[in-house]
């Protein structure tokens, strides 16, 4: 358990670091469409230069169960980033970015109407914990339309589907590895297909007259994607050893340590990437913090009871 926890708080750090990177891109180019696009080219390169590498080690075997698997991991990244886009036109992004930690929510329940994985009562506590921290981390309230809810929850259903089927591809690379593969290793294979794929998929819409074909925005976004894929790397891993459920709890942790990077930037003067907040703010900021370190440490000890 203690590699899945040191993989997942290191793929939230990365997270974090990431978001730096994509604020920048919103602030010279103003477009989080085009902000994901460039950022999935860029790591579906990224993925098919680390499949050379990781290729050997395999004994690749495609049957139908993997490549309905990797169909499913692909199409929840897409059906998550659609919606979320249309999600975004409704809902400020301040507040989306917090509502996203309902994510937790949803796959546990996902898991346990749909995949039949157990969940105790002291696990749904920390379920719990965890989604109110999320939430209220940047939460400003307010009145979530119809409309919003339909894509909130459409976007929660296809990033929980694209990690439900990550961690699966993951596990059936493993299964696929030679003597002596890492699990991690297996993640990088996995990771790797899905980026590429995706990006298979998603290249076709450079083909639009009104997308502009601008190198200085692939590479701004690819700062952000080649992060976020590096994130990913050890995020898949550690949903493969401590499960999504927990995994997710543990990338939640990104909200704790944007709200300390962001301290840091204030301090450093750089405030267009992190606006100043009242106190109220941060005394806020710091309970959901408490809060959702409270909720990983619950979650722990849930588990070594249901062992």
């Amino acid at each position: 358990m203690i590699h899945g926890i040191v993989f997942g708080l290191t793929a939230a750090l990365l997270m974090s670091l990431s978001y730096i990177f994509s604020k920048r891109f919103m602030l010279i180019h103003g477009s989080p469409f085009l902000l994901t696009l460039y950022a999935v080219l860029a790591q579906g390169v990224a993925g098919m230069i680390l499949l050379f590498f990781v290729f050997p080690r395999f004994n690749w075997n495609f049957d139908l169960r993997t490549v309905l698997i990797a169909a499913g991991a692909v199409a929840g990244n897409i059906f998550g980033n659609f919606s979320f886009f249309r999600t975004l036109k409704v809902v400020e992004a301040s507040r989306l970015s917090s509502l996203l930690g309902l994510k937790i929510a949803t796959l546990a329940l996902i898991c346990m109407l749909i995949l039949q994985q157990p969940v105790n009562w002291l696990q749904w506590v920390a379920v719990l914990m965890a989604t109110v921290a999320a939430v209220g981390m940047n939460f400003t309230g307010g009145k979530i339309t119809l409309k919003a809810a339909f894509w909130l929850f459409m976007t929660l259903l296809g990033y929980s589907l694209g990690d439900l089927a990550g961690t699966a591809l993951l596990d059936a690379c493993f299964a696929m590895g030679k003597d002596g593969i890492s699990r991690l290793t297996a993640s990088f294979a996995s990771v790797s297909i899905t980026a590429f794929l995706t990006a298979l998929v998603m290249a076709p819409l450079l083909l639009l007259k009104r997308i502009p074909k601008n190198l200085k925005m692939l590479k701004d976004a690819s700062y952000y994607g080649l992060i976020w894929f590096t994130s990913l790397l050890f995020l898949f891993d550690c949903f493969s050893s401590v499960g999504v459920v927990y995994g997710s709890i543990l990338q939640a942790a990104r909200g704790v340590i944007s709200v300390v990077i962001g301290a840091i930037l204030l301090m450093m003067g750089f405030r267009d990437y992190e606006p100043g907040v009242g106190l109220a703010a941060w005394v806020r900021r710091l309970v959901m913090a408490l809060l959702m370190v409270g909720a990983m440490a619950v979650y722990a000890i849930a588990k070594t009871m249901s062992q």
